[in-house]
């Protein structure tokens, strides 16, 4: 079978919407819903009324210090989601950071797929204390 030019043409066009279409929703299903912020961002967010501070740090990091009011919810235990789940509020933000960004990510995709609205601290508390930022005991 011969092809014409115009044919080609609407193929080569069907094929480049179809591949469109298909990046599309492979973004989709792998974009994170959730917002990582950077420090100053996040400390003008856990100011704000509704905001839960969420550490998933290891208690005994967590003892050496953490940001003033944050709960500490181990994301390496095996109860985690149904930790937080008992803990956190889904009506409430919930600000999520560990050591150095790369558990609350993870925590933080874990989290908004329980339908809890989150937002996370890019680099963790290495990067807050980095700024200076207070940590308590």
């Amino acid at each position: 079978m011969h092809m014409n030019l115009s044919n080609i043409s609407k193929y080569i066009i069907f094929l480049v919407f179809f591949v469109f279409l298909f990046f599309l929703y492979i973004y989709g299903c792998y974009k994170d819903n959730f917002d990582t912020v950077d420090v100053n961002e996040f400390e003008k967010i856990i100011k704000e009324n509704n905001v839960m501070i969420l550490d998933v740090r290891t208690e005994e990091e967590f003892k050496e210090g953490h940001i003033k009011n944050a709960i500490n919810i181990d994301y390496y235990s095996k109860d985690f989601v149904k930790t937080c789940k008992e803990k956190l509020k889904k009506d409430n933000k919930i600000a999520v950071y560990c050591q150095s960004g790369y558990r609350s990510k993870k925590s933080s995709k874990i989290l908004s797929k329980e339908d809890f609205k989150i937002v996370n601290l890019k680099g963790g508390i290495d990067n807050w204390r980095k700024y200076n930022k207070q940590t308590v005991k």
